[in-house]
């Protein structure tokens, strides 16, 4: 849907009714909020949003309508927040997470786990380590993160 100015708020496909293609989604000022891939419906594909200010905020790949594969969330700096692996749109393998300043906050494993405390979380694993916002080890108790 375009606007009388020319700029275009959104681009969508579909096919016999269903998403399909790229989705893509502009700001008020032209600026893109939005890439998503669609198949036959469901989330398949590339994904990307920005926030208000323009910052890539998650990036990643759909497959089947689930999280597949690489992901990475940053924060409104640009900074990388949070990055890791999805497999059937639950978190598997190594997962960092950062502080707003770009120092580690959290790192450790998550297995494929039949049912998860969240539905998109996977299982921990082994050793999880932690930092406090100086940079100093800190306890599992002390981290405010997906726990």
């Amino acid at each position: 849907m375009c606007r009388e100015t020319g700029l275009c708020r959104e681009r969508r496909e579909y096919r016999a009714g269903a998403k399909q293609g790229t989705w893509t989604e502009w700001g008020d000022g032209g600026e893109k909020k939005s890439v998503t891939g669609y198949l036959d419906g469901q989330l398949d594909g590339e994904y990307f949003r920005w926030d208000r200010e323009g910052v890539l905020s998650s990036e990643g790949h759909y497959r089947a309508g689930e999280r597949e594969g690489e992901w990475v969330f940053r924060a409104s700096s640009g900074d990388v927040r949070e990055q890791g692996r999805y497999e059937r749109g639950r978190r598997v393998g190594e997962w960092k997470s950062y502080w707003d300043d770009g120092k580690p906050r959290s790192a450790g494993a998550y297995a494929w786990c039949a049912e998860p405390p969240r539905a998109s979380d996977g299982c921990k694993q082994g050793s999880w380590s932690y930092w406090d916002e100086t940079g100093t080890p800190a306890s599992p108790e002390l981290d405010g993160s997906r726990d």
